[in-house]
């Protein structure tokens, strides 16, 4: 089974946060065993528990909170300029990272999805 999706069990079952930390844990320790190092699933992995819990600073991975704000306000921007082309650049730059854009009456609204 892969850690993700038991974690992911883990936390659906009365949010079960220390199981799904063990589970981590255990994934890590497996991983540090191994000859090669650790892939792109890996790295994914941590991403998708710092989504979660917000609890790593992992240099180069996911967008900050707040560059993402500044980057939803840049798009709407654009929107409104009527420059779409470039808006749908920060669009797929933030899915490619994970970032769900949701626009409303509103405005927009985004949150970051887990992977799995």
């Amino acid at each position: 089974m892969d850690a993700w999706k038991e974690m992911r069990e883990r936390l659906d079952d009365d949010f079960d946060t220390p199981g799904a930390l063990a589970v981590l844990f255990q994934y890590i320790r497996e991983q540090n065993r191994m000859e090669e190092p650790a892939g792109p699933a890996a790295l994914r992995l941590i991403e998708d528990v710092n989504n979660l819990f917000g609890t790593f600073d992992i240099p180069g991975s996911a967008q900050s909170d707040a560059a993402v704000d500044e980057l939803v306000k840049e798009r709407d921007r654009l929107r409104a300029a009527r420059k779409f082309a470039e808006a749908d650049a920060i669009r797929d730059q933030l899915t490619q990272q994970g970032v769900v854009l949701e626009d409303s009456p509103e405005g927009t609204r985004w949150w970051k999805e887990a992977t799995s």
